[in-house]
C-alpha cells in the first residue's frame, strides 16, 4: 500500500500565511466595530435587547434601593436576582438609557463588521447630547457617573439569557473607567470607556436576533420620560411584551413583578390607574367570578 504524501514545506508556509492573513483581518475588523462604536454621531440608531427590557433589571424607582430584588416568572422558567451597589443602589430605569446609549452604538460596529465591540471609548458631552440632557450641566455630569457606576457595580443572578438557559449565571453588565476634567474649579467626567460583560457579548454574537429597534413612539416617550420611573418601565415593557400582537395578558402579581414593583398590590393598582391616560396603549384590570388572582389586559 503506498503511503500518503506529506504536505510540502511550501504548502504549509503558505497555510500558515493564509491563516495569519485571516486572523490580521478578523483583529482588523474587530477594532473597526471599536472605532465605529466610539464615533460621535448627531442622531443615534437606538437598539435595545429585548431580554433586558422584557425583565425587572433595573428599578423604576427614584431613590436609591439598597434592597435585594428577586422575581421569578409565573412558570418557574426564569429566575433574577439582583444585588445593589452598597451606597448607590441598584441600578435604575434612568439608568437603563446609559446602557441602552453603549449597546446602539454598538450595533452600529457590528453592522459593519459582524464583530460586536468589546469596549467602547466615548465621552461625557457625547452620552448626554445624546439623550436630550444638557451636556455641561454639572447635576447631569454627576447624574451619568452614578449611573455608570450603578450599571458597573449592580450584580445580577439570572437566567434569562440564551446560552445559560437552565443554569444561573452571575454578572455585572460592564466594566468602566472615567478620566476627568476641570473647568471653571469643578471637576467633571471628560472621557468615558465602557467593557460589556463577555457573557452579554457572547449573547449578542450568538443570537443577535434578540437585538430589536424600539417603535419610535415608544422610543421618544420612554428617553423624555423623567419623572415617573414607573411611566418609563412600562413603556419599555409593554412595547416590548406586545410588539405586533393587539393584546396580551398578565397575572397581577407577574405584571407587577416585571415592573420591578415592590409594594402593595393595592398601591400599583393605583400607580397604574393614574398613569393609564399618558400611555399609547389601554390597559384594564379583570378578574372572573372563578379566579383567584386578577389579571392585566393590556391592548391596542
Amino acid at each position: 500500500m503506498k503511503a500518503k504524501a506529506l504536505p510540502s514545506k511550501e504548502f504549509l508556509e503558505t497555510l500558515d500565511r493564509v491563516k495569519k492573513k485571516e486572523e490580521e483581518h478578523v483583529e482588523e475588523q474587530k477594532e473597526l466595530a471599536v472605532r465605529i462604536a466610539s464615533t460621535n454621531v448627531d442622531k443615534v440608531s437606538w437598539k435595545a435587547d429585548r431580554r433586558m427590557t422584557a425583565y425587572p433589571l433595573f428599578a423604576p424607582d427614584k431613590r436609591n434601593r439598597n434592597d435585594i430584588f428577586e422575581y421569578t416568572s409565573p412558570d418557574g422558567k426564569y429566575k433574577i436576582t439582583v444585588l445593589p451597589h452598597p451606597k448607590l443602589g441598584r441600578a435604575k430605569v434612568w439608568d437603563a438609557d446609559v446602557f441602552t446609549y453603549f449597546l446602539s452604538r454598538a450595533y452600529e460596529g457590528y453592522q459593519v463588521t459582524k464583530h460586536v465591540p468589546h469596549k467602547i471609548e466615548t465621552t461625557s458631552y457625547q452620552v448626554l447630547k445624546s439623550l436630550g440632557k444638557e451636556p455641561k450641566s454639572g447635576k447631569n455630569n454627576e447624574w451619568l457617573r452614578n449611573a455608570i457606576r450603578r450599571l458597573g457595580a449592580t450584580y445580577y443572578q439570572a437566567n434569562i439569557f440564551d446560552g445559560v438557559r437552565g443554569g444561573e449565571k452571575g454578572f455585572h453588565l460592564l466594566d468602566y473607567h472615567f478620566e476627568e476634567e476641570t473647568i471653571n474649579g469643578k471637576k467633571i467626567i471628560g472621557k468615558i470607556v465602557i467593557q460589556f460583560n463577555s457573557e452579554l457579548v457572547d449573547c449578542w454574537i450568538n443570537d443577535i436576533k434578540h437585538i430589536l429597534s424600539l417603535p419610535n413612539r415608544v422610543l421618544e416617550e420612554c428617553l423624555k420620560e423623567q419623572k415617573s420611573g414607573l411611566r418609563k418601565r412600562l413603556l419599555l415593557l409593554i412595547g416590548t411584551r406586545l410588539g405586533n400582537q393587539d393584546s396580551i395578558c398578565f397575572s397581577l402579581e407577574n405584571f407587577k413583578g416585571l415592573c420591578g414593583y415592590t409594594g402593595e398590590n393595592r398601591r400599583f393598582k393605583e400607580a397604574i390607574k393614574n398613569i393609564i391616560p399618558t400611555l399609547p396603549w389601554k390597559i384594564e384590570f379583570t378578574k372572573s367570578a372563578r379566579a383567584k388572582s386578577e389579571n392585566v389586559l393590556i391592548y391596542q
